[in-house]
């Protein structure tokens, strides 16, 4: 995670953080590829700019990026979430300009990114449908498809806003329902706890503006000792399960997706928050709600 001094032009901090990153990289014991890239912009009118100075700096290794409308604390131009990958066995392809896919020792990983509707698509609904219509177009194009989702990203323009009379996020939440119905999620990799349902792990958050950016990852194995398991939290209601008082439609994902292989466990995430059950806690109070939120990802894992 990188993020630019603040000062001077939006160019020089630019430079300033890819600078910073061949810095990181150039540390590394072996070369490191970089995969994926999310861009937290202060200004939507610097993209342009900034879209231009990644591909000189990347040229035919540009990996695939998204632009997300997400000012940084520290009130800097930009900020920069960065995957890198390395390894005697990876091979990276890039398919197209939204999907990236990195494969090795029987596993094979496809990064879809930077899936936006056009600016007059201005509804969360059908902002929504249209990403994750895109996504799923994407994904088949890259050789992998929706139902090997292990985890998505979404970043809504005014999420708590109100659309006639729901929040825009209920709106997601419809389509997302709507999206999902007929989508059987890693069938042939799931060892289920016994959950009723199966969803990709999953961050919905806002961002200034009214656009919406997704992106995803999909996961495939041939191992025989590879597999997934859907996790839920013991202090947390499954979102999926939350009450219908919240919202017309519940959120679509896990807390949690675990892929074991051998001895190993790699574990991803939803966007987590204070909640207890379905209550959000420690309202106005951003040290408690911090607290709460790490307690919750420990009981989780």
């Amino acid at each position: 995670m990188l993020t630019s001094s603040g000062k001077g032009t939006f160019r020089e901090q630019a430079l300033e953080l890819l600078l910073t990153l061949q810095g990181v990289l150039g540390r590394q014991p072996i070369p490191m590829t970089v995969t994926v890239q999310t861009v937290f912009l202060r200004d939507f009118r610097d993209q342009a700019e900034c879209e231009q100075i990644l591909s000189a700096q990347y040229g035919t290794k540009l990996p695939i990026s998204s632009f997300v409308l997400q000012p940084p604390c520290s009130g800097a131009a930009l900020a920069m979430e960065v995957w890198t990958v390395a390894g005697s066995s990876v091979h990276v392809d890039r398919c197209n300009s939204q999907a990236l896919a990195v494969s090795y020792d029987g596993f094979r990983w496809v990064h879809c990114a930077g899936i936006s509707p056009a600016a007059s698509m201005q509804k969360a609904y059908e902002q929504t449908l249209y990403a994750l219509d895109r996504m799923k177009a994407v994904l088949v194009q890259a050789g992998s498809g929706f139902e090997q989702v292990v985890r998505t990203w979404f970043y809504l323009g005014g999420i708590n806003d109100l659309e006639v009379d729901t929040q825009r996020y209920e709106e997601l939440n419809r389509a997302r329902t709507d999206f999902y119905r007929d989508i059987n999620f890693h069938h042939s990799l799931l060892k289920s706890d016994g959950s009723p349902e199966v969803y990709p792990s999953s961050t919905g958050i806002g961002m200034a503006g009214t656009g919406f950016v997704a992106s995803c990852l999909t996961f495939d194995s041939s191992r025989e000792d590879a597999f997934l398991v859907p996790l839920e939290n013991p202090l947390q209601t499954p979102a999926y399960a939350y009450e219908l008082r919240r919202s017309i439609q519940c959120p679509k994902f896990s807390r949690a997706v675990a892929l074991v292989f051998g001895s190993c466990v790699l574990t991803w995430i939803s966007g987590t928050a204070s909640i207890v059950d379905s209550e959000s806690c420690h309202l106005n109070d951003v040290e408690r709600q911090t607290e709460q939120t790490l307690d919750n990802i420990e009981k989780l894992i």
